[in-house]
């Protein structure tokens, strides 16, 4: 049942549903955010916009209070009333009466900077009372306006009595005389805010600290933005920076505030613009809705295409499965019989030849197995003509490897520990031998006979040699430790290398043969093991001169050798020079 639910064609099924999925997924995802971005950036477009309008507008009102300003400053009667030896804020007040239409905020100050007349629209303000002799201006707007020094004209935003005004303040001179200063201001307030709203789309407030003076919002939604504002705290002063987003009663609105700057240039407020959001989440419920539908309906159109597809595929499959079956089973007769155009004919035409190349094989296999190794007759047929049958000279290393005081140490142990520890300690020394490119030539007795060079050649085989042999001790080494660690008896070994010109060859029965060195060098090295000591490893000159500089070596006495006539220049191995690779071990 698990299997049938793996088939090819339920994993095509899949697959195409899955890409045409994902595909839709995908795609609704890059067009929620195209839609999401592009209604954002219209958004922040219209703030901009909004933006502007209010700052023309503000600008518009400012040149229209300094304009009105300069015609109070040249007004006769109001200078008059201010160039009287007594100031005289009753005078003042009634002319005041007529010079303050138009005005949401109309002020007057004599010389000194204190108030003389003040009115809110048509209501005077009870803020002028008896002036005083040491009295201090009435704010340090008008302070600067009556600078005896450098009388100064200003505009800004002025947050009093709870109201917000747009303002121009200046100086009233009469032949470089100062008689005091006027102030002239229009209020900020709903009426401006629905006006701007109108004008640009975008719900308007003017805000001061976390009171909203004036705005064209419903009174829900201007107690919420009071909360918001209260909740922002020292958050508020970036407001003035980009767009922000906020939900109001339930409404997400992407807002911009633009800041409103008294006099001396500090911000004592906002006036910010809001757009609704509600537009652009509609919009997007409408693409995920469009985007589902199309998905649906390409899985379905998937499948439905899948389904033919797959059976154009998986009958040929299902063919070649039972070849493979087959020749599993070693039926190399086997045929396949798929007569269509394309890959899978191409397929079953090589298949066919590869069941053909491998009955040859198996074939040539059986017969090299008459006279090779499996080992030797396996690399025979992977590189053709890199063996010669019959036997070769080859220059090689060769390398004996043998237990020193075997025999003495054998009587005293049971036989089945001797087979024990002779495993255990060949496994790790041809792993070791093995690691170097190494061949094990045979096992004689607890002695170890390993070729390098044959029978594939190795211009690196007296190196490769002599780094097994120092593995070898290594390997040895930790082998000891674990056999003393667990009372059992430790040995040693003696290592001798040789290199030179030897006969490579399969020796042995029609039925076996054994690949293998044989000649005058591999005695030699055979000779040199039987001369090494406990822990020794001893080369003859001909592999010294080969790898001198590769190597640390002590130059020890000759040595005579049974069959050769002159005495032998032997050395001991001592390690691998500084900068060299140090051996691998078991």
């Amino acid at each position: 049942m698990i299997r049938k639910l793996f088939r090819l064609q339920n994993k095509i099924f899949l697959s195409m549903a899955v890409i045409v999925a994902l595909f839709a997924g995908a795609a609704g995802v890059n067009i929620n955010k195209v839609v999401q971005g592009q209604s954002e950036a219209t958004i922040q477009r219209d703030l901009v916009q909004s933006r502007r309008v209010f700052e023309e507008l503000q600008k518009g009102k400012y040149e229209n209070l300094l304009a009105r300003l300069g015609t109070l400053q040249e007004e006769p009667r109001l200078k008059a009333a201010l160039d009287l030896k007594k100031p005289d804020p009753p005078t003042v007040q009634d002319l005041c009466q007529d010079l303050k239409q138009g005005f949401d905020l109309f002020q007057v100050t004599e010389k000194k900077g204190r108030l003389m007349a003040s009115y809110m629209g048509e209501q005077q303000m009870p803020e002028v009372k008896e002036l005083g002799k040491d009295d201090p201006p009435f704010d340090p707007i008008f302070a600067k306006a009556v600078d005896p020094e450098h009388p100064q004209q200003a505009t800004g935003a002025l947050f009093w009595n709870n109201r917000l005004y747009l303002t121009a303040t200046g100086p009233i001179i009469i032949k470089r005389k100062l008689l005091g200063a006027v102030r002239a201001g229009v209020e900020m307030n709903e009426k401006l805010a629905k006006s701007l709203e109108e004008q640009t789309g975008s719900a308007i407030a003017f805000t001061v600290g976390t009171k909203v003076i004036g705005s064209s919002l419903d009174p829900g939604q201007k107690s919420e933005l009071e909360s918001r504002l209260q909740s922002m705290g020292a958050a508020m002063a970036g407001m003035g920076q980009g767009t922000f987003n906020m939900d109001l009663a339930n409404t997400p609105n992407l807002g911009q505030a633009t800041p409103l700057k008294d006099p001396e240039g500090k911000v004592i407020g906002y006036q910010i613009q809001f757009r609704s959001k509600s537009a652009i989440l509609s919009l997007l419920h409408q693409v995920r809705q469009s985007v589902l539908l199309t998905a649906i309906i390409g899985v379905v159109f998937a499948i439905l295409l899948s389904f033919f597809i797959a059976r154009g595929v998986t009958r040929p499959l299902d063919k070649l499965i039972e070849a493979t079956v087959a020749v599993e089973q070693d039926n190399f007769d086997y045929r396949l019989n798929i007569k269509t155009r394309d890959e899978l004919g191409t397929l079953a035409d090589s298949f066919n030849e590869m069941i053909k190349e491998l009955k040859e094989k198996e074939r040539v296999k059986s017969v090299f197995g008459k006279f090779l190794s499996k080992a030797v007759a396996e690399r025979a047929l992977a590189h053709e003509g890199e063996l010669m049958l019959g036997g070769e000279q080859r220059e090689v290393t060769m390398l004996f490897s043998d237990i020193r005081g075997f025999t003495a140490m054998s009587e005293n142990m049971p036989p089945h520990d001797i087979i024990a520890m002779l495993n255990d300690y060949f496994t790790r020394m041809v792993d070791v031998l093995l690691a170097h490119d190494g061949t094990l030539d045979k096992y004689v007795g607890d002695e170890i006979m390993a070729v390098f060079g044959a029978p594939v050649a190795d211009e690196q085989a007296p190196a490769k040699a002599i780094k097994t042999a120092l593995g070898m001790m290594e390997a040895l080494h930790k082998f000891n430790e674990e056999r003393a660690s667990k009372n059992l008896p430790t040995f040693s070994i003696g290592i001798g290398i040789n290199s030179g010109i030897v006969v490579a060859g399969n020796l042995g029965s029609i039925k076996q043969l054994s690949y293998t060195v044989i000649g005058e060098e591999v005695n030699l090295a055979s000779r040199l093991c039987a001369n090494a000591k406990k822990g020794q490893i001893l080369v003859s000159e001909a592999t010294y001169r080969r790898v001198k500089w590769d190597f640390e070596f002590n130059r020890l006495e000759p040595i005579t050798v049974k069959n050769v006539t002159y005495p032998v220049q032997i050395y001991e191995v001592l390690g691998i020079r500084p900068g060299g690779s140090q051996p691998p071990t078991a």
